[in-house]
């Protein structure tokens, strides 16, 4: 594992999150958050889980950062709105992200990592037998609770187009 490019990555999914938390309207702040994500799988693909990573673009980066914009896109005059806490300062923010990032290296630091033995041929599970584990119906499958996600998630997106439809009958 290249350190200096897990390094980098920290800091983008911290700038990221940083993003998130300090924007001031909706939509960057989803892009932020989109961005984060990215950076997340990112990491995971470094320490070599790749389906992880895989998974990680594909649900949170393709799905729910895309439901978010479009979320944001149907309803109106979204680029007038900003958000704004009084707690939202630049300083104040600034200061509980550094003292979180501090904290989370304290801990990393200070931690006794210890691994596992470890044997890529015999403990090593691949995609194959996954993706069948996945989408087997029998018992402990995952077929069933994978279709019921992607009907909520059917629902949540039909469901705000027609709240923003109203909204927009209305005025």
């Amino acid at each position: 594992m290249n350190p200096y490019l897990f390094w980098l990555l920290f800091c983008v999914v911290m700038g990221g999150a940083f993003g998130v938390i300090r924007a001031a309207n909706i939509f960057h702040a989803g892009l932020c958050l989109a961005l984060t994500f990215g950076a997340v799988a990112g990491v995971y693909a470094l320490l070599g889980a790749h389906f992880v990573a895989a998974v990680q673009l594909l649900i949170y980066v393709g799905a729910i950062a895309v439901i978010l914009k479009f979320a944001v896109m149907l309803t109106q005059h979204i680029d007038q709105r900003e958000v704004r806490h009084p707690f939202m300062r630049g300083f104040s923010t600034f200061l509980v992200v550094a003292l979180f990032a501090a904290m989370v290296l304290v801990v990393i630091f200070n931690q006794q990592f210890v691994t596992a033995p470890y044997d890529p041929v015999t403990d090593y599970v691949g995609v194959k037998a996954i993706g069948e584990r996945f989408l087997s119906q029998g018992l402990g499958g995952y077929l069933l609770p994978f279709e019921m996600v992607g009907m909520l998630l059917l629902m949540a997106l039909v469901g705000a187009v027609m709240v923003a439809s109203k909204e927009r009958e209305k005025s």
